[in-house]
């Protein structure tokens, strides 16, 4: 039996009837923690101006608590854990992302937040000119340090984690159902070598059936986890370019392997280069460059000497962005326990000296 803890109301939470995922966040951020929104009497939370009325009359939260309870005890036997938007494993890249759900299901072991995420998407009915497009790129970042995503489906989401797997690069499998299955079956054994080093993740409790109306969610999961979303393959519509929008819609960059423009499963490729809203990309040196990660890659002791020049907050505060792509002022006073007031004059200097960029919305990143 698992002892009720922390975990028990961090889990609820996503059991609560008429409370999602931004609802949530504006309770625990009152009240500052999630036992109380299951332990405060309910004329308290009524008080409460974030959320309507009529959701916290209908939350429910006894049976949530209960759903909880039990989904523990099945995570225990299945060895699935639950990552909190809270916890330091947590993805810190969908902490950017307002409809990123509050806990994530995860099998396996691995860094959520490397320094470099690309999400690699595209049709289910890849050609031999897309599977190639992905094993070439991925056979070329084998010693570049690179977490791959993708989402297990047929085509271009199986020919990329099938890569990963053997070229040895580390993969993440985001899936559209609870993790004490694999869908599609096929690729279970795939799946299972993608554990190794990786993992899989899924908003999705046990028990969960693939629906359909469950693809897009996973869609969200894949574009937020990412620096940046590579469409292989797509035709006029599609799961992929869902995910391309939804990277748009984060502010996440897009590229796109061009095509032919007879051919059916590059029309999507090709509009979303025609349109702006992704970077033509050919290979590895085009992705470097349009993500600047060939200019980030400091040897040793450069990074030593910029570190000799700060002050010990300003190496906390860029040691912070380096984990993360983008960070606001908030989290970055939260993360480094440093007043707001300093933190503003710091990221100022700091701006001043060419070590940060600035971005509206209070977002800053390293240069």
């Amino acid at each position: 039996m698992i002892n009720m803890d922390s975990r028990k109301y961090q889990l609820a939470l996503s059991y609560l009837d008429g409370i999602g995922p931004v609802y949530a966040r504006r309770l625990v951020q009152r009240l500052g923690d999630p036992e109380p929104i299951f332990t405060e009497p309910l004329e308290h939370l009524l008080c409460l101006d974030e959320i309507p009325r009529t959701n916290l009359l209908n939350m429910q939260r006894l049976q949530a608590l209960d759903r909880a309870e039990r989904e523990l005890e099945k995570m225990e036997e299945h060895g699935i854990t639950n990552l909190f938007y809270r916890d330091k494993k947590f993805p810190h890249r969908l902490e950017f992302c307002s409809d990123a759900p509050t806990n994530l299901f995860a099998k396996g072991s691995i860094n959520l937040n490397p320094n470099k995420v690309v999400s690699i998407v595209g049709t289910r009915h890849a050609t031999s000119y897309g599977i190639q497009m992905v094993n070439e790129l991925i056979e070329s970042i084998t010693s570049k340090d690179i977490l791959i995503i993708s989402g297990l489906a047929f085509g271009i989401d199986i020919s990329a984690h099938r890569a990963a797997n053997r070229c040895g690069v580390k993969n993440v499998a985001v899936l559209a159902h609870g993790l004490d299955r694999v869908y599609p079956s096929q690729h279970r054994s795939e799946a299972l070598k993608t554990l190794r080093d990786g993992a899989w993740l899924s908003e999705f409790p046990i028990g969960t059936d693939p629906d359909r109306e469950n693809f897009p969610m996973r869609n969200r999961i894949v574009a937020g986890l990412a620096d940046v979303t590579i469409v292989v393959e797509s035709a006029e519509s599609g799961g992929s370019l869902i995910t391309a929008e939804l990277a748009h819609s984060y502010n996440r960059d897009i590229a796109a392997f061009p095509g032919r423009i007879i051919d059916k499963y590059s029309q999507g490729c090709n509009a979303l280069i025609r349109t702006q809203k992704a970077s033509l990309i050919r290979g590895l040196a085009d992705l470097e460059k349009l993500m600047g990660w060939d200019l980030k890659c400091q040897h040793p002791e450069q990074q030593v000497r910029l570190f000799e020049e700060l002050s010990p907050q300003e190496e906390q505060l860029i040691r912070c962005l380096q984990q993360n792509r983008m960070v606001t002022i908030d989290d970055l006073s939260i993360k480094t326990e440093i007043s707001m007031g300093q933190v503003s004059r710091l990221l100022l200097e700091m701006e001043f000296k060419g070590l940060i960029r600035s971005f509206p919305g209070k977002l800053y990143s390293m240069t």
